[in-house]
């Protein structure tokens, strides 16, 4: 079983592209994917959340839906009004928080609430911090009952932010890493054996980067078990001291089942 954790219908590159199902389907296929967590973003809550479901449901058997929170004075409302519709009445299984879609103007006042919704609904809230990792500390702190997935080990372009997201993680039992678009592969190694692979989950942040070239990131894992060097400098490049054949059923599916109570 693999599951990707994370794929939009409508993604935030600089084209707001829209995916059909029909696509998400096909790159599935060809990576060898069972099922798919999915979700909108750059639209209102409500818009957002009917795309998605209007995708998720042409393939209800592989397909499973996210809702999409805005934390926006003028959609804070709307938000959490829609997520539990979402939740309730849609069947969606959590929320995705994006901050970088809000720019600076993101803070507790806008996320909290939207987090306690999700603790009341109990679905995880998949966060793309957009390497805010003081709002990030905030909200933990705040919500030890939250189920916090941090999106690309909680950013793409910061090597020292992710290792300051790691030790968030490792030191907060609901904080949970998703593997999607990390550019700094061995970042990924470094996660498993310094936050758990139970606490390490599969995602390709696809269609439009194909889930075939992030599933190979997780794939490749088990080589580099034993394998360091520092080549002169102060740590290893990849610290990944072994590879227990659990570990890979925990990333690709079983820790992302669970958090989304799925059978």
């Amino acid at each position: 079983m693999i599951i990707d954790s994370h794929v939009h219908v409508k993604g935030g590159d600089v084209y707001r592209r829209e995916f059909p199902a029909e696509y998400i389907i096909r790159t599935m296929n060809e990576a060898g994917i069972d099922k798919s967590v999915v979700h909108s973003i750059c639209l209102p809550p409500r818009e957002s959340n009917d795309l998605t479901f209007r995708e998720v449901r042409k393939y209800p058997d592989r397909l499973i839906g996210f809702a999409h929170a805005l934390p926006l004075p003028e959609t804070l409302k709307e938000s959490i009004t829609d997520l539990e519709r979402a939740v309730n009445d849609l069947g969606f299984r959590g929320v995705k928080i994006h901050f970088g879609e809000v720019g600076g103007r993101c803070s507790m006042d806008l996320v909290s609430p939207i987090i306690e919704k999700a603790v009341n609904l109990d679905v995880p809230c998949l966060i793309d911090s957009a390497g805010n990792l003081d709002l990030i500390r905030e909200i933990v702190k705040a919500h030890p009952d939250a189920k916090i997935i941090l999106a690309h080990l909680g950013n793409v372009r910061n090597e020292k932010l992710i290792d300051q997201v790691l030790e968030v993680a490792k030191a907060n039992r609901n904080v949970y890493l998703d593997t999607s678009y990390v550019r700094f592969t061995w970042k990924i190694a470094d996660a498993v054996e310094r936050v758990g692979a139970e606490k390490v989950i599969f995602g390709s942040d696809g269609p439009l980067i194909h889930p075939l070239c992030e599933l190979a990131k997780v794939k490749v894992l088990k080589y580099l078990a034993g394998a360091e060097t520092t080549m002169g400098g102060t740590r290893p490049i990849t610290v990944l001291k072994e590879w227990r054949e659990e570990y890979e059923d925990l990333i690709l599916w079983r820790n992302i089942a669970r958090l989304i109570g799925l059978e």
